[in-house]
Parts: C-alpha cells; sequence; structure tokens
C-alpha cells in the first residue's frame, strides 16, 4: 500500500499516476478511502518480469495549485 496524507482547504483532488500516466481505480489497484492506494497482487509481463514494478506519485489539486509526490 502507499499512502497519502494531504490536507488542504479547499479539499484538494489527489491523482495517482503510474510513470507520469493517471491510474483509474480499479480492483487490480483501488484507492482506498484515505487515499492511500493499494496493489493487491503485481501484474507481470510478457517476459515474465512484474509490469507494477514502475514510479508512483501523487498529484493534490486544488483552485490555489497542485503538489506532487517524491516517487515511490
Amino acid at each position: 500500500m502507499l499512502g497519502c496524507e494531504v490536507e488542504g482547504t479547499p479539499p484538494v483532488l489527489i491523482t495517482w499516476k503510474k510513470d507520469k500516466v493517471e491510474l483509474l481505480d480499479s480492483p487490480h489497484s483501488p484507492v482506498l478511502d484515505n487515499r492511500s492506494l493499494m496493489i493487491f497482487h503485481f501484474l507481470l509481463d510478457g517476459g515474465g518480469s512484474p509490469s507494477d514494478k514502475e514510479n508512483y506519485t501523487w498529484v493534490a489539486k486544488n483552485h490555489f495549485g497542485l503538489v506532487v509526490s517524491r516517487k515511490a
């Protein structure tokens, strides 16, 4: 599980990215109510290597601006 602890006024919208590509909420990697990203199992690519082994970041955004996390 990758955590995300962010607060803001007005509330912030959190977007998770995998190698700069936005992740959509899915059964494989859902975004939890506390904004953390849960990866239940690693998917394998065609060569048998984990395709989920990438850089993950989150973006917190409201109308005052945005913050990007460090890579996880």
